[in-house]
Formats: structure tokens, sequence, C-alpha cells
């Protein structure tokens, strides 16, 4: 948000709370979401609202890792009660492997959306990866891999709508000292933007 900030980009601030219960800022009129960290629970109604925003034409950007796998009931008195344990596939349809830790490099490769525009295509000594393993129509719109064929950076369609998931822990963390993560960022924005 600090980046966002800085590069004058203007956006509006909810919460998962915010979209189960309707108030604060809307998808609606909206052409893009950002998760900007882990989104590990999210109510059910949240959730159909996420996924009917990007069916319908949105691009959702989810920055942080193990989310949208799992949900929690949220009650009229804003508890969160019956967490459900993580489905096989996220909210989208899409399946992750669990975070590895190691020594990543991570290098674009193909690219109908020009996700990797404005990078050099590398994404170099990270500690973490959360790949994903498969993505609702089999055919990702843009990826990047490590040399072992880990698909980590990934853009597919939903209905009309894009998800971009970057599967780095560490990439916003990177963000104010790292180029190609400024132009990952950079045109990530541009695609959610239109």
């Amino acid at each position: 948000m600090t980046w966002l900030g800085r590069n004058r980009y203007r956006y509006d601030l909810t919460t998962d709370y915010g979209l189960a219960r309707g108030r604060g800022p809307k998808l609606e009129g909206h052409s893009g979401v950002i998760l900007v960290g882990d989104t590990v629970w999210l109510p059910p109604a949240a959730a159909r609202k996420l996924r009917a925003f990007v069916a319908d034409g949105g691009t959702l950007v989810e920055a942080g890792t193990d989310s949208l796998l799992r949900s929690v009931t949220l009650t009229k008195k804003a508890n969160l009660v019956r967490p459900l344990p993580a489905a096989t596939a996220d909210i989208f349809g899409s399946t992750l492997e669990p975070v590895a830790k190691g020594n990543f490099d991570v290098t674009a490769g193909a690219d109908e959306i020009d996700l990797f525009k404005g990078t050099s295509g590398l994404f170099n000594n990270y500690a973490a990866i959360e790949a994903t393993k498969t993505v609702p129509d089999g055919k990702p719109l843009a990826s990047a891999l490590t040399p072992e064929g880990a698909l980590t950076i990934v853009a597919f369609g939903v209905g009309k709508g894009t998800v971009i998931r970057f599967g780095l822990p560490e990439l916003p963390s990177r963000l104010t000292t790292d180029p190609d993560v400024q132009g990952l960022m950079t045109r990530s924005w541009q695609l959610l933007s239109r």
C-alpha cells in the first residue's frame, strides 16, 4: 500500500468483513482487486462476491500465499466461527502446492498478457515459493517457473476476468528495492485498472 501511495495510484480500501456484509467500498464500479496479504480465511459471502467479480471481467491480484482455500462463518455479531480446513482447490478452482523453502530462481515463460513487460523476466534468490499445480482451464495466460518447472507466478482466466498469483512470499517486501518486482507490480496495476 505504501508503494501504491508513493506512485499516486488511487484505490479504495476494504476488508473481507466489508465485502461479506456489503459495507464500505463495493466491488461494483471497480475493475480490479489486490489482496495485499495472506487471505487465509474468507467468509463464503465474500468468496462468492470475489469469484463473481472476476468471472464478470474483473482482475484479481493475489500477493499473499495460502490464500482463498478456507472458509469461516461470519456471525451477525461479527464473530468468526466454524473454520473449515483447506479445500483441495481455491475459490477459482486452481490447486496449490504447499510453500516450499530453499533458494529459488523464477524465470518468465509464456506471456499472452504482457505481465512481465517492464521486467527482465528474472526473479532470483527467493527463499520460498508457493507453486500452482493446476489452473481452472488448464492453460495459464502468463507464467514464470523455476528451473524444475514449478509454476510460481501465474495469470489465468476465470470467466471474462483474470487472476494473477505471485507465489513468492517475499515479493511484497522487495517492492521498494527490486526493479523487476516494481515492473511486475506496475504491469499488474495496469491490468487491474483497465
